[in-house]
């Protein structure tokens, strides 16, 4: 920029108006960017013209071959689009600012459709391009150019705060919708389309979490179901004890035991599926309350859609439990799988797919979010004998 470009009436000079506009780039490329803007004038108008150019230039996104040439382009007043196609850069990149790039770039949708789209995203404010960028990078890497088109439109609607977790976990969630052959692919109820609103992508991401944390939690299965299955009457009682059992189960009866991982985590019940002729009538919780002392009793038991049993069902269930040699248990009987501060492997196809600087972040993001599974008392009211026996007195008035 020649002294003469400079507006009006303003008092700068040339070293104060470089100062300034490099501050706009990240720390990470400053020194390079000044070193390469000091002794070209054409190379200094990209600070303004084209940032993501300038940024392309001074980081290693492709070959030196392809960094010489693409320099010497722009040195000999060349197309900057020209320069941009050798680096592999998407020309939409030209109306992102300097704030935008706080990593090197990395590969980035440049088809038309794609490009005629996500202009109209772009935030209007410099200082939320950064986080808008890499969201869109990220969600292209894990998902595809559609994924990243529907991020951008959807990335400045989530809270800053919350941003980047809900985004990462989102391509995650993306990613397994179209590998089938992955884990956590059976774990999804409603896979993620172009046509999904944020509100409902993030109810299904929260559903299919939810899932998630059930099947690592109970892994292989689980060990001691404290009871043993069997009949009562007409009735069977099954224990449900793999994550497909509950999501079977849950999809049957219209409830939320595919949801249960907090429940289940507490270590204070087992689930049993109740069933007539191996048609599911209902859904017993067992596990040790204040009310019956030490031996697993029943907590609750429900029908489908969360109904209230029928008092055949209860009656059968009590003898069923009369029935059993009821062990017991501690006041806090201990947990279904014990925790640990380890990534589960039901991630690792996903993280052995990521580059790995996108598997950097989701790893932090996933040990950052480890919850610690913590003993406590069961929050629903438990079921006593004399609440039973008022149950059945008033049934049969």
């Amino acid at each position: 920029m020649r002294k003469s470009d400079l507006p009006s009436g303003r008092e700068d000079n040339l070293a104060a108006v470089r100062a300034r506009r490099l501050k706009r780039y990240s720390p990470l490329f400053r020194a390079r960017i000044a070193a390469l803007t000091c002794c070209s004038s054409q190379a200094e108008d990209l600070a303004d013209s084209f940032p993501g150019l300038l940024v392309a230039l001074v980081s290693n996104v492709s070959s030196v071959e392809k960094h010489s040439k693409a320099f010497d382009t722009v040195l000999e007043g060349g197309s900057v689009k020209a320069a941009a196609e050798i680096l592999g850069l998407p020309f939409w990149l030209k109306k992102m600012p300097p704030e935008a790039f706080r990593e090197p770039i990395r590969h980035l949708p440049s088809e038309s459709q794609f490009t005629a789209k996500i202009t109209n995203f772009i935030p209007d404010k410099a200082h939320t391009t950064g986080d808008w960028l890499e969201h869109v990078s990220f969600a292209d890497e894990a998902c595809g150019s559609s994924f990243a088109l529907w991020v951008a439109k959807h990335c400045s609607s989530v809270a800053p705060s919350r941003r980047k977790l809900v985004f990462l976990y989102m391509a995650s969630w993306a990613w397994h919708c179209v590998h089938a052959d992955s884990i956590g692919h059976r774990l999804i109820d409603k896979p993620w389309s172009p046509k999904m609103g944020l509100r409902r992508a993030t109810e299904e991401l929260m559903r299919w979490r939810r899932r998630v944390d059930l099947a690592c939690l109970i892994g292989n299965g689980i060990q001691s179901t404290w009871l043993k299955g069997g009949r009562s009457g007409d009735y069977e009682f099954v224990p449900l004890l793999t994550i497909d059992d509950f999501i079977s189960e849950s999809e049957a009866m219209n409830n939320c035991l595919d949801q249960y991982s907090d429940r289940l985590a507490t270590g204070l019940i087992r689930v049993f599926s109740i069933r007539q002729d191996n048609k599911r009538i209902a859904n017993i919780e067992v596990g040790p309350t204040p009310a019956q002392g030490a031996a697993p009793s029943i907590v609750q038991i429900k029908a489908a859609h969360n109904r209230q049993a029928p008092i055949g069902v209860w009656q059968a269930a009590q003898i069923w439990l009369e029935s059993q040699a009821r062990p017991d248990l501690p006041r806090r009987p201990g947990l279904v799988r014990q925790p640990n501060d380890q990534i589960d492997p039901f991630w690792h196809s996903y993280l052995d797919w990521l580059p790995a600087v996108r598997r950097a972040e989701f790893e932090a993001c996933l040990l950052s979010s480890h919850r610690r599974i913590t003993r406590r008392h069961l929050p629903h009211p438990v079921v006593d004998d004399g609440h039973l026996a008022r149950r059945t007195a008033a049934n049969t008035a």
